[in-house]
């Protein structure tokens, strides 16, 4: 553990000084002043993630999960705040740093056994170990972040402060909801792990997808149609410039959700080496896009650039674990589909009797329900069978 966290902090360490190197090149003087609050969100967040790979270690997943809901919500509460008394962009950058360094500190709290007195037991014949073993890790770990951050780094070069408050609400609640799947994916990776060793995680990496498509879906569709609820809901309809980037950010829920299922079930099998190329062709892209996006849409052009950055490394995600699972992406989500549809029509009629957007989106919602119960979705039992021991056990029919 020593060893893995100095090797982590002189990492992160280099990381920032790269970025604090980037300010000169940043044609906006406004934006100067975030770049360095944005570097420290990044080095915290890379921080915590350790402490998530020592939860891993011990087989405590409910620490991970527990850390992140707090942190997301930390982060979501203090970036509102921010965004309701001051309302610009740099208390903005301020907010999500407290929040970056709040997580950190939560997560340091939980796991304190691990990282008291962690300097007298550093070893460096081990972090020499690690670094060998663990570059994989390192490079994917960092390309995430690239793409991740990426956006509003390169926002705060060609546009204002402003237009980089207003991306950042569109984004925030987006990835506030990464919290569902990556919950489910941290409690089912030992089940995984297990059925991987036995060359049978096919199915139960299928019943995962299924369950977060199951949300994913209705959350992309009704976000992408009545999105004035989550801005208005939020940040009150000042922040109205906000809709159109969170209409193309929203459609990342589709990626996201089944991605951080399959990343789970790569680790399973140790192949999370072969998604490097995917991830720096995604991070690539995601510049490359951004440069030539940002100048003629601003905040819509990041938003296309992250979606379409996003769907390579998804992409990616699903032709390595293809190599060792043959799993199909929508094989158990037919009716999911067929209800999602019943549910956007739904949504299109309602406004066209101009009702009330809460209306329209609890109607939407019982919809939504309704059409999988008459249609006897059997997801539910199937997936409360995958975590008992017995399901875990019993033969598998993939």
């Amino acid at each position: 553990v020593a060893a893995g966290y100095y090797l982590k902090l002189v990492l992160n360490a280099a990381s920032y000084v790269l970025i604090i190197s980037a300010i000169p090149l940043a044609p906006i003087a406004e934006s100067k002043m975030l770049i360095p609050f944005l570097g420290l969100a990044f080095v915290f967040d890379a921080l915590r993630q350790f402490g998530f790979a020592i939860a891993k270690a011990i087989e405590k997943t409910e620490i991970e999960a527990g850390v992140y809901i707090a942190h997301q919500i930390i982060g979501v509460v203090i970036g509102f705040i921010a965004l309701t008394i001051w309302k610009t962009a740099f208390a903005l950058a301020v907010a999500y740093t407290i929040g970056g360094a709040l997580g950190f500190l939560v997560i340091v709290f939980t796991l304190r056994q691990y990282f008291r007195d962690i300097s007298h037991y550093v070893r460096w014949d081990i972090v020499k170990k690690i670094f060998s073993d663990a570059w994989p890790f390192a490079f994917t770990g960092l390309t995430a972040v690239i793409l991740t951050n990426t956006d509003t780094v390169m926002l705060g070069w060609f546009t204002s402060a402003e237009q980089i408050g207003y991306y950042s609400a569109a984004l925030r609640p987006i990835q506030f909801l990464f919290i569902v799947p990556a919950m489910l994916a941290a409690a089912a990776l030992p089940v995984l792990a297990r059925k991987a060793e036995r060359r049978e995680g096919q199915n139960a990496t299928e019943k995962l997808l299924a369950a977060v498509n199951l949300i994913a879906f209705p959350i992309s569709i009704g976000g992408f149609l009545v999105p004035e609820i989550a801005i208005n809901l939020l940040y009150g309809a000042e922040y109205a410039p906000a809709t159109t980037p969170f209409r193309v950010l929203i459609w990342i829920i589709i990626l996201n959700f089944p991605s951080t299922i399959m990343g789970h079930a790569i680790l399973a099998h140790n192949k999370q080496k072969e998604t490097i190329r995917y991830f720096l062709a995604a991070a690539a892209t995601n510049i490359a896009l951004n440069y030539f996006l940002i100048p003629k849409w601003g905040i819509t052009g990041a938003a296309i650039a992250t979606l379409f950055a996003q769907s390579i490394a998804a992409l990616g995600y699903y032709l390595v674990l293809r190599t060792v699972e043959p799993v199909h992406l929508f094989s158990n989500t037919k009716k999911v589909i067929a209800a999602s549809i019943v549910m956007a029509v739904g949504i299109l009629f309602l406004q066209t009797l101009h009702l009330s957007l809460w209306v329209v989106l609890s109607a939407a919602t019982i919809l939504y329900a309704a059409t999988l119960i008459v249609s006897k979705e059997p997801l539910i039992g199937e997936l409360r069978v995958l975590f008992t021991r017995q399901g875990d056990d019993a033969p598998s029919t993939g």
